[in-house]
């Protein structure tokens, strides 16, 4: 539990209040173990379940058909005769996520022009997505997530896709770059490649996309800095930027006041630095921030503007200064701990106000005074760590009042 604490994502895909998830090391080496061919079908079964318990797009369980590796259920009939679907039926969309499908993709399927929906998600597919399947140009949902593609990214052809909607690769194992041909999607709304093997850098293409709304692609080995003035100042309509577990580096962009509609913006576990733009500060829409475990200098803006903040995260960073009095009443989860506070500051009052407040860290801020009464206005508190700080007096009793909490250290 402990080696999971400090593991919060935004999911701005499907739902984002999921708090113990494992760390990306834990997802790739799952999916290194899986991929090895030494294992048996069997083996490979069980991993890839364990996979799927690890990444957070995965649904609930189905009732699936018992695993046969000797029958494999996804691939062309070798000695087929005619087509498997007489001419006259028009298929428009396949729903197959879940199951325990096995094999390549059919080269078949780039011949249903008509389709709208491709979904085999949750599956045992592997091998190379064909390029023929840039023919299925009526698509607006293509979902391939946890399964065991592979394969070069830029080598597909999206150019041709100018009616997709929602494209979901995440959970694979494709390689290099995100491919620029994505900048002639005029329809695309959500781009998903987490937890994949792909390099390189962010293309400024992206942001030529008109109607983007979320960029995941957390999860990689994404490289360089991000581009500022062609991204964040030509994308006010994005919505979720989630670019964790990668190799980012550079400043937080000052642009990044341009994005008025962003809810999530996700980059924990890179390598940026500088100080923290003041721009954060007067997100309207903002609800989540995830900066942990990056090289943040200087002091924390001011936060109390942000009225729908909801998850400020900014533990293992470099941060100076004291730790403030600037916390908007909506805030659920804040963590500070662990940067370089030095300027001795008392435990902020504004968090007494926060009646919905679930998850206080503040470990090792140059703390002093002691704790008020105002504990008792948080009812819903789990989590309360205040180690290493130079705070003392009496504990409150108002704390045994705190019925949900379960973790104070």
């Amino acid at each position: 539990q402990q080696q999971y604490d400090n593991d919060v994502h935004f999911d701005g895909f499907i739902d984002y209040d999921n708090y113990d998830t494992p760390t990306n090391e834990d997802r790739r080496n799952v999916k290194t173990q899986i991929s090895s061919s030494s294992l048996s079908n069997e083996q490979q079964q069980q991993q890839h379940s364990q996979r799927r318990r690890l990444q957070t797009e995965t649904t609930a369980p189905v009732n699936a058909p018992a695993y046969s590796p000797a029958s494999p259920v996804f691939t062309s009939a070798p000695n087929a005769q005619q087509p498997i679907l007489p001419e006259d039926i028009q298929i428009v969309k396949i729903e197959l996520a879940n199951n325990n499908l096995q094999g390549a993709f059919s080269k078949d399927l780039p011949l249903l022009t008509n389709l709208k929906v491709l979904n085999l998600s949750n599956n045992f597919l592997r091998g190379l997505v064909p390029v023929s399947i840039s023919a299925l140009t009526n698509l607006n949902g293509l979902y391939l997530f946890n399964n065991f593609f592979e394969g070069t990214f830029s080598t597909l052809d999206f150019s041709q896709f100018t009616k997709l909607v929602q494209l979901d690769l995440s959970g694979n194992q494709f390689r290099g770059g995100i491919p620029t041909s994505l900048a002639n999607l005029p329809e695309l709304v959500d781009f998903a490649v987490r937890d994949n093997l792909l390099s390189g850098t962010i293309p400024p293409e992206l942001s030529t996309i008109p109607k983007l709304a979320r960029l995941i692609a957390s999860g990689n080995n994404l490289q360089g800095t991000i581009p500022a003035t062609d991204f964040f100042a030509n994308a006010p309509q994005l919505i979720s930027i989630q670019l964790r577990d990668n190799d980012i580096e550079g400043q937080l962009p000052t642009e990044i006041g341009s994005l008025v509609n962003l809810e999530g913006l996700d980059l924990q576990n890179n390598k940026l630095t500088g100080e923290l733009p003041t721009e954060i500060a007067s997100m309207d829409a903002i609800q989540f921030i995830g900066l942990t475990s990056n090289n943040f200098t200087g002091p924390l803006p001011a936060m109390n503007s942000n009225s729908n903040l909801l998850f400020l995260l900014l533990t293992e960073n470099e941060l100076t200064g004291s730790v403030g009095d600037s916390f908007p009443p909506s805030l659920q989860y804040l963590r500070l701990s662990n940067n370089k506070f030095d300027l001795a500051s008392t435990f902020p009052s504004s968090l007494y106000d926060t009646s919905t407040i679930v998850d206080i860290r503040l470990e090792n801020c140059d703390l002093i005074g002691n704790l008020t009464e105002g504990v008792a206005n948080w009812p819903n508190l789990v989590t309360l760590h205040l180690g290493n700080n130079a705070m003392e007096g009496q504990l409150p009793n108002e704390l045994v009042t705190l019925t949900k909490m379960t973790d104070l250290q």
